[in-house]
């Protein structure tokens, strides 16, 4: 679970507004709905202590990637080493507790080291908490979720601690956009409540929240809004609603529900209406030659700006049904079914319409199995069916997953796509994968991955068919101390 939701929120992090955001959003959330209890009351403590803890992880991974085509033959388009590091110390003292976080990482491309290596601030701040009271500060760069949305940004934040069960936050400061990886992003500003609360009425909670950014001088954003949970045994809901009061739009409308049946069958219904990207007036610029707001409001007007803004934003809607049934001790199905569209733009300030995606299909199934051969292994077998404007694709994918040692796992993959192009071309792709790690004293993990794709695409006019086919590996660890 944990590795799941790290690896969606380092996509969406990267490419919030990318092909697959929504799917992404949509699995994240499922993951944390399903998972997530009631919250936790607040612990208050007048203990006399005066304790330093120290404690973190640091990870490094080589990739690379080489590509050996029919009309350019073999070229190297990825040789990147990655590091990660996490490190947290925590001060203890009869009154206060100290937070002390740094979390950065740092990418090193081979291939252009001057354009493509980037050192990034994920997370640095300081926090000081009461303990008794359990009222606290944090300043520095830091993250929070509002309106289900994860947020990152340089500036201060505040917790008020009414009871063990209500907390007022405040925040304020400035964004970090994509490209604002070690530096202040000082032309957009923000600051906004949350009011949130415990467990009421034995399975609810609730946040309440509002958001005023400013960029440029301009309105970016002004939202109010709530999120609303319920937990039991059975049965998790989650809504939220993302309102913009500026706009007098609603940019997020979140539903996700799970429930376990007197069956044993688990279902789960996840559905996600939003604006894309989210509708704030640096939207404005998406298209144009300006680079800030402030260079667009030499050659036009506030209203043409906001006017641009809405024109750059479309509406994006989501929906998935899905559920799992356990078939015997050791077999088990799931299936489900996703919808998605994204409407269309309009063609303005110099900057084409886009086309309605139309209702995207994607369909999913599997059988999971355990201890099919060894104790504690798992095999998978899957078929995807995808639905798009551009291309119909089938999936059947194979895989397992069992261990040598106690501490020692392999992975093998294998998946056979078959794509029909609207155009008339027709690619066929097999890609093989071996994935293996390593587990050392409950401290280090040492991973390694290598595969192989085959891509065969058949033009529909010529009847020339195109080979591409691409070698990759992955070499790491990870450390935590």
């Amino acid at each position: 679970y944990a590795h799941a939701v790290d690896i969606y929120e380092q996509y969406l992090a990267r490419y919030p507004d990318g092909e697959a955001s929504d799917r992404v959003r949509q699995r994240l959330a499922g993951l944390q709905t399903a998972s997530k209890g009631p919250r936790d009351e607040i612990r208050m403590t007048t203990d006399n202590v005066n304790e330093i803890t120290s404690y973190g992880t640091l990870s490094q991974r080589y990739r690379r990637n080489t590509a050996e085509t029919d009309d350019a033959g073999d070229i190297t388009n990825l040789s990147q080493f990655y590091t990660f590091i996490d490190l947290t110390t925590l001060q203890s003292t009869a009154r206060f507790d100290h937070h002390y976080q740094v979390t950065a990482d740092h990418i090193y491309d081979f291939i252009d080291s001057d354009d493509d290596s980037e050192f990034r601030f994920i997370e640095t701040y300081y926090e000081l908490s009461h303990r008794k009271t359990g009222t606290s500060g944090r300043f520095g760069r830091q993250q929070i979720r509002i309106g289900g949305l994860l947020k990152r940004f340089d500036g201060v934040s505040a917790v008020y601690q009414y009871t063990p069960e209500m907390r007022l936050n405040f925040l304020a400061g400035f964004p970090v956009d994509i490209d604002n990886k070690s530096s202040i992003n000082d032309h957009k500003t923000f600051y906004g409540f949350t009011f949130e609360t415990g467990t009421f009425v034995e399975y609810w909670d609730m946040k309440l929240f509002y958001f005023d950014q400013e960029v440029d001088g301009l309105t970016d954003r002004n939202s109010i809004g709530t999120e609303v949970r319920y937990f039991d045994k059975r049965t998790s809901v989650f809504g939220m609603i993302d309102y913009d009061v500026f706009y007098k739009e609603v940019n997020v409308l979140q539903l996700n529900a799970n429930t376990l049946l007197d069956i044993g069958t688990t279902v789960y219904l996840n559905s996600f209406i939003r604006k894309s990207p989210l509708l704030a007036t640096s939207n404005a610029l998406i298209g144009q030659q300006e680079s800030t707001i402030e260079e667009l409001k030499e050659v036009l007007n506030i209203e043409q700006i906001y006017q641009l803004a809405r024109d750059r934003t479309a509406n994006s809607k989501t929906v998935t049904f899905g559920g799992s049934q356990p078939l015997s001790e050791r077999f088990q199905a799931t299936a489900d079914i996703t919808l998605s569209q994204v409407d269309a733009t309009v063609t303005s300030g110099g900057v084409l319409a886009t086309e309605s995606t139309g209702t995207n299909y994607f369909f999913s199934t599997q059988l999971v199995g355990d201890n099919l051969l060894l104790k504690r292994d798992t095999g998978v077998l899957g078929l995807r069916y995808y639905s798009t404007a551009p291309s119909d694709t089938i999936s059947l994918i194979a895989n397992t997953r069992f261990p040598i040692t106690r501490n020692w796992r392999i992975n093998p993959r294998l998946q056979y796509d078959i794509r029909n192009f609207s155009d008339g071309r027709s690619q066929k792709r097999l890609r093989a994968l071996l994935r293996t790690d390593y587990r050392y004293l409950n401290k280090a993990r040492f991973d390694f991955e290598v595969g192989y794709d085959a891509t065969q695409t058949d033009e529909a006019n010529t009847g020339q068919s195109l080979a591409n086919n691409n070698l990759f590996f992955m070499l790491g660890y990870r450390w935590d101390f």
